[in-house]
């Protein structure tokens, strides 16, 4: 493996070994502040901090091992030659190569706090063009529901993993513990339904914890101490479009979110409602046992 070290004295010095075993044409690779780099699929950004670190350099693109920008922030990535995946560009998203990303990252951030945040940024986009996607396949009446028995463990743990930074970032608890159950169910499915559920209580949880347990007979349970929902709007979270008081104050809310768990709920043959006291937190229920149906 490569070795990292950060010394911490009255000047800092990072760096790591490359354990490659050839080169391929690395070096010392200074970026200036507001050097154009172009980026694949995206503007080029024009304005950017300064930055060094080692690269390769191909076709004037410096391909960063790892780098420091001017403000002190520093990445290092790891390069699995051989085993890179790239997926299709897709319009209306920041779409960033993997070789890209350390560039892109220390040039619009200085610090850690705004490089997690320009990333649950992202992360937070992609998941709006999500529900769009599956907004359209339910109201095209297609689906791919397919119905086998699931550990819900290996799901619930799918959705914590892809909302752990934020959690770190925001200082927020997660109360979790192996559940130690099966459920009939699309996978693909309830994993967008949990997804969509943690990404409301990190919303409205400022501090505090988020929770996930069972209730019998099967329920899983998604409880949050953020600041609940009013009384007047509870009965409507499930419409299609509603917000609400606290949509109406995030003016990135959809309102189609839990409108989109229910239905998806629905077909799967599960249950979803909602209990909240507006200042005390919310707790989601999704109910999973169902009778016998012809599985996969």
């Amino acid at each position: 493996m490569c070795t990292a070290a950060t010394y911490q004295t009255k000047h800092f010095y990072f760096g790591r070994n490359l354990d490659y075993e050839q080169s391929f044409g690395e070096s010392v690779v200074i970026t200036p502040r507001n050097w154009p780099l172009a980026l694949r699929h995206g503007a080029a950004m024009e304005t950017h901090y300064a930055m060094i670190g080692m690269a390769h350099m191909q076709d004037g693109f410096p391909l960063y091992y790892d780098a420091v920008n001017e403000k002190g922030l520093c990445i290092a990535g790891l390069n699995f030659v051989g085993n890179a995946v790239y997926g299709r560009p897709e319009g209306g998203r920041e779409n960033v190569a993997q070789f890209e990303l350390i560039p892109w990252l220390l040039g619009r951030c200085a610090t850690l706090a705004e490089a997690r945040q320009l990333l649950q940024e992202l992360s937070r986009a992609e998941q709006y063009i999500g529900m769009v996607m599956v907004y359209l396949r339910l109201t095209d009446g297609g689906s791919d529901f397919v119905l086998r028995t699931c550990d819900l463990d290996t799901i619930v743990r799918q959705a914590v993993r892809r909302f752990a930074g934020e959690f770190i970032t925001r200082k927020l608890k997660l109360c979790y513990e192996p559940l130690n159950a099966a459920c009939v169910t699309d996978e693909k499915w309830l994993l967008f339904v949990i997804e969509q559920v943690l990404s409301n209580a990190l919303k409205y949880t400022p501090e505090g914890t988020v929770s996930v347990y069972l209730e019998r007979p099967k329920t899983l349970c998604i409880r949050d101490t953020g600041i609940g929902i009013a009384p007047e709007d509870l009965p409507r979270v499930f419409e299609n479009g509603y917000t609400g008081y606290n949509g109406r104050s995030d003016k990135k809310a959809s309102g189609i979110g839990l409108y989109l768990c229910r239905r998806i709920c629905n077909k799967l043959g599960h249950t979803i409602s909602a209990e909240s006291k507006a200042g005390e937190g919310t707790v989601i229920r999704i109910g999973l046992d169902k009778k016998k149906l012809e599985i996969e």
